[in-house]
């Protein structure tokens, strides 16, 4: 696990062992042909941002997190003591000290083909979301270019299988287009948004 705290985000590379991306991978894949495809969000809300991608809410999707190992790796993951010592470090903005005592985590698939981007947004804390977390997966070697998020003016971090990035909702961020030579979506870009909020 390599970690990069900065003021704006955090990116820790090879969060997951082999063993637990791989799993991901794979229900992703089982995943796919339940996706919509061209809206504006997983929400339906015009205001965020309109994206062309393959979105998929696995809390509506899901009847249980214990039916899905992305939740379920999200859970014992993403609310492990060990990423909140990541938090904590001094580092770190202090707005990422709100994860702890958040109550509500929310997680959607974002699969993004030939072409595909989603425009700059914000997402809403007053909609009760403080954190996004885009866990980053894709096939290697990796068979497409582009896809890059962006956070703020300045911040551009590549797409990489197995990364987790970090950042307060209300900056804004987007998802260059992506340049993708084949029509199995499965070798575009997959994205894992988790946000946590109230």
């Amino acid at each position: 696990m390599n970690i990069i705290n900065k003021d704006k985000y955090v990116i820790v590379d090879d969060w997951l062992d082999s063993d637990w991306n791989k799993k991901c991978l794979l229900e992703v894949e089982k995943l796919a042909p339940f996706t919509k495809t061209g809206t504006s969000d997983i929400n339906g809300d015009p205001n965020d941002g309109y994206a062309l991608a393959h979105l998929l809410n696995l809390d509506s999707y899901y009847k249980q997190d214990t039916d899905s190992s992305i939740l379920t790796i999200f859970k014992m993951f993403f609310w492990g003591r060990d990423l909140g010592k990541i938090l904590e470090d001094k580092h770190t903005n202090p707005v990422f000290s709100i994860l702890k005592h958040t109550t509500v985590d929310r997680t959607a698939l974002q699969i993004y083909g030939d072409k595909g981007f989603y425009h700059e947004h914000k997402d809403d804390i007053y909609r009760g979301e403080a954190i996004i977390a885009n866990y980053l997966l894709c096939r290697e070697p990796k068979m497409f270019t582009g896809g890059e998020l962006t956070i703020g003016d300045d911040i551009v971090i590549e797409h990489k299988n197995n990364r987790l990035i970090l950042f307060p909702a209300f900056l804004p961020h987007s998802v260059r287009e992506v340049h993708l030579n084949s029509d199995d979506i499965m070798n575009g870009r997959i994205s894992l948004q988790h946000r946590g909020g109230w």
